[in-house]
């Protein structure tokens, strides 16, 4: 739909309809939202809008005696309109001249790329995460589906002006991550020793022995026999960080970017978890219960209230996402959109 015509055509209407009101045509304290659309069927014209049916029960009057007055009184002499022409049931069809279709092609051409594009949301900024899968192995094709409708989704919003921040958010800590620092860790030990048992629940994908062999490329044998805290710390920090830049190529060589690759333990070094529920607390959505701290989440509509806080002074993922949401809120974004995929299962 391009905007000049559209424009052109909506003024029309709007001095037509103050014409038929001035004249007691039709009575009406002003000028109604008028809507353009294009009709599915081109028989039925470049444009078209269904005011008169909208209009009918206000002024209990047939919707085509409408349409035919308005039209009376619509200005179409311009090299605008081939025809303007009512139709059933209380349709008003305007069918464009050919020299007017062609100016539009010249302003196609004239804007190329950004033809169509608007400033609907300047000013606004605008959050979309997705993708967000842990970086425990490479990504899947369902990891595809995920980038697909948050990176068209992104541009569509960039594209009607909006300050769009693409977000990809990762877990860097807690059990999946100890897991798989612990499988690369048995891998590297099996480099100097086959017997080397490997973790029941351990990441068995071929990745894992890249990875290891990339430690003892750069390494040699400094972790050999070792595993203590510190080498296990190691191998997670390694892994976490190889197993981004391997998912980061892979979105790139999809044609997916992102601004900001956002981590969980971000979250707690800097005090943001606490600090979440601490606000909940002053605001009487928290409270205690068997040893565990509760979020009141059935305030706002869910079926159970959730733990954020187990008993054993553990945290739940709940509270991550909490203070990460809190977080976006405080970077100024006026939206947050999340694109979840089948391992984003859960509550929010």
């Amino acid at each position: 739909m391009d905007k000049r015509i559209e424009s052109s055509i909506t003024d029309k209407l709007r001095s037509a309809i103050e014409r038929t009101i001035s004249e007691g045509v039709l009575k009406l304290e002003g000028v109604p939202d008028i809507i353009l659309e294009i009709p599915n069927n081109p028989a039925n014209g470049d444009y078209a809008t269904s005011l008169p049916l909208r209009l009918a029960k206000e002024l209990r009057m047939p919707p085509m005696k409408i349409a035919s007055a308005i039209i009376e009184h619509l200005d179409a002499s311009d090299a605008l309109f081939e025809k303007v022409v009512s139709a059933p049931p209380g349709f008003i069809n305007f069918y464009l001249k050919d020299k007017a279709v062609g100016a539009v092609i010249k302003q196609v051409l004239a804007q190329g790329a950004r033809y169509g594009s608007s400033d609907h949301g300047r000013g606004k900024k605008v959050n979309v995460e997705f993708v967000s899968s842990n970086p425990t192995g490479p990504l899947t094709i369902g990891h595809g589906r995920q980038a697909t409708i948050g990176d068209v989704l992104a541009n569509a919003l960039s594209f009607c002006g909006y300050d769009v921040t693409r977000e990809y958010y990762y877990n860097d800590a807690g059990k999946q991550m100890d897991m798989l620092a612990r499988s690369v860790h048995a891998r590297y030990q099996q480099l100097y020793d086959a017997s080397y048992p490997f973790p029941d629940e351990g990441y068995k994908g071929d990745y894992i022995r890249d990875v290891a062999e990339q430690i003892r490329e750069q390494v040699g044998d400094r972790f050999r026999g070792k595993d203590d805290a510190e080498t296990v710390d190691f191998f997670r920090q390694f892994a976490v960080r190889e197993m981004i830049a391997v998912i980061d190529r892979d979105l790139k060589n999809y044609g997916v970017r992102f601004d900001v690759w956002a981590r969980e333990s971000a979250l707690y070094s800097e005090g943001k978890v606490e600090r979440a529920i601490e606000l909940l607390r002053k605001r009487g959505f928290i409270y205690e219960q068997e040893g565990a701290v509760w979020f009141r989440s059935t305030d706002f509509g869910d079926e159970k209230d959730r733990v954020i806080v187990r008993s054993n002074g553990e945290m739940t993922y709940f509270a991550g996402d909490i203070a990460y949401h809190m977080d976006k809120r405080e970077r100024g974004f006026e939206r947050a959109i999340d694109i979840w995929g089948a391992d984003h299962h859960g509550y929010v």
